[in-house]
């Protein structure tokens, strides 16, 4: 599932990679780890609620970003590619996310316009942030 979309922001910098990835809906915790960042969130599909961990690879530059998340539980695994530029007032994202296991298997449908509020939420969290 790839999206992309520009929302206005008055943010500055994208130089602070633990703030850009609580922006994340659903990111609960974000600590340094060996390798980029360990990650804990709840993703939420109806009446069921999940809670992932996994970790996040992010290159960050004062006005460009880019990561990879990768989550999983016993039911599934969700990974993201994202590239996010900030120009003229605007952050555009640009996300790829595939979700496997049982949990892609039997909610694809579904799982994709999660996907893509999920996506809009992060872009409109990165829109709010202050520099």
């Amino acid at each position: 599932m790839t999206f992309e979309l520009t929302v206005p922001t008055t943010a500055t910098t994208l130089a602070d990679p633990v703030a850009v990835i609580q922006c994340i809906p659903g990111v609960e915790g974000c600590e340094p780890a060996a390798e980029g960042y360990a990650l804990t969130a709840a993703v939420g599909l109806g009446p069921v609620r999940l809670r992932l961990r996994g970790t996040a690879a992010v290159v960050a530059e004062d006005r460009a970003l880019t990561a990879t998340v990768s989550l999983h539980d016993a039911a599934g695994s969700i990974y993201g590619t994202f590239a996010v530029d900030l120009a003229d007032g605007a952050v555009t994202v640009r996300a790829d996310v595939v979700v496997g296991g049982r949990l892609g298997e039997f909610a694809a449908p579904l799982l994709r316009r999660r996907a893509e509020v999920e996506v809009r939420g992060f872009a409109a969290n990165l829109a709010n942030l202050t520099s």
